[in-house]
């Protein structure tokens, strides 16, 4: 990996990162590869395709800098992440500077480009499939740690209707019908219903993340029942897994 992370520092070298959003960035995206790693050896991968995790991992980001850089926002209705950064893998010199067989290289472009949709592409084949999974939840590990130590915004106290149906029908919620502070909340708690793997449901009991996020929220008597009814689920997928 040390060939391929030199050449990620390079192509940082034209972002300002003592903006302490884009350092966060580059910060996010080296735990993420190393989480990804952890998944994918979790699931007894061959090194071919732990090595392809750990690529898939630092890169998952890569158009995040430039959405950062251009627009100073995340908001992905400005320049969708996931899909500019496809884009430019795929249309750029990068991986062809990458020790990576050129045939793993469609991988890399399907699942970064996939990482931040709400749903992953239907055509995928099982190996891309496998691989976009693996950044997703190694990605929501994080997102969910970094939250965890900034303070919610919790001025607007009400939850759209949509917003509940989809939390309590245990789906992702859509960004798109977000219109509340507190919808954000339900977001937040509705990763555990996008997650794909034992190790990622194992880390979230192990650290406690869902209990130190709630402990974070200040109107914890509204949050309290989709609290509970995700820490039902969580408990219920491990105990699932264990059974398998």
């Amino acid at each position: 990996m040390e060939e391929i992370e030199r050449l990620f520092e390079i192509y940082l070298k034209q972002y300002d990162l003592e903006d302490e959003k884009l350092r966060q960035k580059k910060l996010h995206s080296y735990r993420v590869m190393e989480l990804s790693k952890k998944i994918a050896e979790s699931l007894q991968l061959s090194e071919e395709d732990i090595f392809l995790a750990q690529v898939i991992g630092l890169l998952h980001d890569i158009g995040r800098f430039e959405q950062l850089h251009t627009y100073h926002s995340y908001r992905d209705s400005n320049l969708d992440h996931g899909k500019y950064g496809s884009k430019y893998l795929k249309e750029s010199n990068f991986l062809e500077q990458l020790p990576i067989p050129k045939e793993l290289r469609p991988i890399i472009i399907s699942a970064v480009g996939n990482h931040n949709q709400h749903r992953l592409e239907p055509s995928f084949d099982e190996r891309t499939k496998l691989h976009a999974k693996i950044i997703r939840d190694a990605d929501k590990i994080d997102i969910f740690r970094s939250i965890i130590e900034r303070p919610s915004r919790e001025d607007t106290l009400s939850i759209t209707k949509e917003v509940e149906d989809s939390f309590y029908q245990e789906k992702s919620i859509m960004i798109d019908s977000v219109k509340t502070n507190m919808d954000f909340v339900l977001v937040r708690l509705s990763f555990l219903f996008d997650i794909n793997f034992l190790y990622t449901f194992q880390e979230f009991q192990k650290e406690q993340l869902l209990e130190r996020y709630y402990q974070s929220i200040t109107h914890k008597d509204i949050v309290k029942p989709y609290y509970e009814f995700t820490r039902n689920y969580l408990e219920r997928k491990l105990e699932e897994e264990s059974l398998c």
